[in-house]
Parts: C-alpha cells; structure tokens; sequence
C-alpha cells in the first residue's frame, strides 16, 4: 500500500492554492485564515484538499477534464466517503463565493450535488458532520470495547 502523501507546509499550501484561483477571485477571509493555520480544523470525515499538494493538483485537473464545460471551479475539500469535492466559484469576485458540491465521476449534468451560498455556511455544517462523526465513532469504540468485556 503506497503511504499518503506528505503534508504541505503553510506557506506552501498558501501559496500553491492562491495559484491555483481565476484573477479577481478573492477567497473567503475565514478561509485564507484556515490557510495560514499551523493546523486547520478537523472537519473528518471530509478532507482538506490544501493538505496534500498532489491531491489538489488531482482534483483541480479531474473536474477540468471531467466538466470542461462549467465555469472554473476551485477544489479546496472531499467528502472522505464518497466522490462528492467541495469547489469555490471561481468566477465570483465578491470576496465570498458560493461553494458547490461536485459529484466527480458523475456524467456532465449530473455532477450537481447542491451548494452552500458561502464558506461560513459549508464551515458551519462542516462543524456539523464532524461532531456527528466524532459522536458516532466513539459509540463504535465503547460498543468494541463492550463486545470485547463480554466476550471474556
């Protein structure tokens, strides 16, 4: 099994995202702080795509080539679970662009999961998911660890 990626460091995934926007495109300002984060927040069971250069840079290309079509979308987060990858507008220069869900691997026209209309709201259920998922996988450990009492 081939070990994940090494992590990105700061100012280099500062930089290497900031490349990556559409002139104009200014991110969110809770976002660029996530950026300059030592540590960003847990937001598991999604993923920060800013993380792991090599799979921004994946991502980034599939959804060129998978929907080429479509205004630029910039890929910041995956749903760890599935196929669905969390895009900024990158045609809105307001400052705070809506965040789609893109079901990658989807034919074109039915990539479409929805959309947060900014990045406060995708934090907000980001925070949501991960103190579900917290809840739930600490059920499944005392549940083991119950099994386990029991089976002794």
């Amino acid at each position: 099994m081939k070990p994940p990626p090494e992590r990105s460091a700061m100012s280099e995934r500062l930089k290497t995202f900031t490349a990556l926007c559409p002139p104009g495109l200014t991110l969110p300002a809770s976002f660029d702080a996530i950026l300059r984060q030592e540590e960003p927040p847990d937001i598991e069971p999604w993923e920060w795509l800013f993380e792991y250069h090599e799979w921004l840079q994946f991502w980034v290309q599939t959804i060129k080539e998978q929907y080429p079509a479509r205004p630029p979308l910039i890929p910041f987060a995956k749903n760890g679970g599935s196929d669905d990858v969390f895009c900024f507008d990158g045609t809105d220069t307001a400052g705070n662009p809506r965040v789609y869900i893109v079901h990658t691997f989807a034919s074109p026209g039915w990539e479409n999961r929805g959309y947060w209309d900014d990045f406060d709201d995708f934090m907000e259920e980001a925070e949501e998911v991960n103190a579900e998922w917290v809840r739930d996988e600490e059920e499944y450990r005392q549940q083991q660890a119950k099994d386990e009492a029991d089976d002794q």
